[in-house]
């Protein structure tokens, strides 16, 4: 099995914890950011082959974060950028220049799994 390097931004405590078990039990090697000027250091510190960005954080946007992290000058095309919302209507919209996918906050464990384990297949 592949091993991917996930960064994962998020400011709420109990989902964080979830997201850290989903992808221990992937097997991946993840980082955690609470804060978007935290994601942007890691970012600039490390490679990471998944993004998985809550949308809206105290300091910035997740859209802030997702722009730059397109436009830095270590940004590779195969990065997936996830973003994932408590507000049903920013998943409603569409998103698809800023995130690869989004998701609701209210995830089921296996679903986060089911996807992230189809994306990488692409």
């Amino acid at each position: 099995m592949t091993s991917y390097n996930i960064l994962y931004v998020e400011d709420y405590e109990p989902a964080a914890i979830t997201l850290d078990y989903v992808f221990k039990d992937l097997g991946y090697t993840s980082s955690h950011a609470a804060s978007g000027a935290e994601a942007l250091k890691l970012y600039n510190e490390n490679a990471y082959d998944i993004i998985f960005l809550d949308i809206h954080l105290p300091d910035m946007s997740g859209y802030e974060i997702a722009q730059k992290f397109r436009a830095h000058k270590n940004y590779k095309d195969n990065v997936i950028i996830i973003g994932h919302s408590a507000d049903i209507d920013t998943i409603d919209r569409d998103l698809s220049n800023v995130f690869d996918f989004v998701t609701t906050k209210n995830f089921d464990p296996a679903e986060i799994k089911r996807k992230i384990l189809k994306w990488m297949k692409k």
